[in-house]
């Protein structure tokens, strides 16, 4: 926060904070995120990109809003699996919310994505979702254990999201097994921060299950 704040300057007018966070799947410390919002009160805006915030603290990520210099991103993209339907909201003061009309395109939202998305925060829907993210974070846990026995994994990142970033021995050759076995899974292994490292989003049991044993068919443990 205090690096960021440094270099702050008059034509600085906005900061995005993603948590959890986008490939690595951490979540910022809420202090520090309100550190940050309290030091660019009258100076830009804070926004909070949280397509993944149903997997870590959704409701402490929505009170950062009482702040009016504050913007929240939320999606349904990812754990209500509407990738397809690109819909997602922006959530802000009314005063931000006039200036992002001035400058959105023209398009108005497709009838079947009103329909999914409204079927998806339907009362029936929305009630079940707090158990099928559940389970999918044990899932997750279940898969993390799995491949730190694999010698082959050199890191398993902590994530708060529903995927996991492992750095492997043989990056290149673990997304060829995989893709033979027909999943496609993230790279991230030529970005400098992330060297030899894999995204790999959790889905089903059996199909998870599948993925391990295309990874471990090259593991030498």
């Amino acid at each position: 926060v205090t690096e960021i704040v440094s270099q702050w300057n008059d034509t600085t007018k906005m900061v995005f904070v993603t948590t959890p966070n986008n490939p690595t799947g951490h979540s910022f410390d809420m202090t520090h995120i309100e550190r940050l919002i309290a030091a660019t009160a009258g100076k830009g805006i804070v926004v909070i990109d949280a397509a993944y915030a149903e997997f870590a603290d959704p409701e402490a990520i929505m009170a950062l809003r009482r702040n009016d210099h504050v913007v929240v991103l939320r999606t349904l993209s990812k754990a209500y699996g509407l990738a397809g339907a690109r819909c997602g909201s922006l959530i802000a003061d009314p005063c931000i919310i006039n200036l992002a009309e001035k400058v959105m395109p023209p398009y108005a939202v497709p009838t079947p994505t009103v329909e999914k998305a409204t079927a998806a925060i339907a009362s029936e829907a929305f009630s079940i979702m707090p158990n099928r993210i559940r389970a999918l974070c044990e899932e997750r846990e279940r898969v993390r254990g799995a491949l730190s026995a694999m010698a082959n994994v050199e890191y398993i990142w902590p994530s708060d999201a529903n995927f996991l970033l492992v750095t492997f021995t043989d990056a290149d050759n673990v997304m060829q097994r995989a893709h033979d076995a027909g999943f496609l899974l993230r790279d991230f292994s030529q970005q400098p921060a992330t060297l030899n490292s894999v995204r790999i989003t959790i889905g089903e049991r059996s199909a998870n299950d599948a993925l391990l044993r295309a990874i471990a068919s090259g593991d030498h443990s």
